[in-house]
């Protein structure tokens, strides 16, 4: 069974993401067609190394999918496309693995950034009132500085930012509330989120060349 190895720690947004993207565009249902594997961070990816090489059969791949980051000038993380690219390139060459291993990075497996990259470019443009919102308030936040000119406050993340944009989304029921709070925010939901415009054709081309070829 094709593997897929995400980043992530849980079964949260990330992972409900991936799996609704492969089945709209691949038709394929996780756990039956391929299973998701969560590393719980980019470091530990070498204690997963084992499952890279149980494969019943040599048609089936791996597949990698982790956040491109951004270069980080105080210390060598390996962040930024092209450094985690190549690190992560090197490090499954070095395994020797004979079934083929495939990688994608987000956002679009060419730009440094993360998951959450992603998500605020597929946002439905008649929302985006709602990311426009939330710079405003950060741009207030960063505007109260200290006597020593240091900002008093510190700024959300883009993990934040793409969150505030989950939750304001309208429910229509309690169970999709309950749904929104595992992490499954309605990606499968034109309404909300655009799977067919360009920023998306990468990872759907990855995707749909992963499990044609699989097949």
């Amino acid at each position: 069974m094709t593997k897929i190895f995400l980043e992530t720690s849980s079964k949260n947004n990330e992972f409900i993401f991936i799996a609704d993207l492969i089945f709209h565009f691949c038709h394929k249902v996780e756990g039956k067609d391929y299973i998701i594997i969560t590393t719980g961070g980019k470091s530990k990816l070498d204690s997963q190394r084992n499952l890279f090489f149980d494969h019943e059969d040599k048609s089936e791949k791996n597949v990698v999918i982790f956040d491109a980051d951004f270069p980080l000038s105080e210390k060598n993380d390996n962040g930024g496309y092209e450094h985690r690219s190549k690190f992560l390139s090197e490090k499954i060459k070095s395994w020797n693995i004979e079934i083929p291993t495939e990688i994608f990075l987000f956002p679009n497996n060419h730009d440094d950034g993360i998951f959450e990259n992603l998500l605020e470019k597929i946002v439905q443009p008649e929302h985006l009132c709602i990311l426009n919102y939330f710079k405003e308030y950060e741009d207030k936040l960063n505007s109260h500085k200290d006597k020593s000119g240091e900002c008093k406050y510190n700024s959300p993340d883009q993990k934040a930012r793409i969150y505030a944009y989950a939750s304001a989304v309208k429910k229509r029921s309690n169970k999709e509330y309950e749904f929104f709070k595992r992490g499954d925010w309605s990606f499968l939901d034109s309404r909300y989120w655009d799977l067919n415009c360009d920023y998306m054709k990468p990872l759907k081309n990855f995707l749909i060349n992963i499990f044609n070829e699989a097949i």
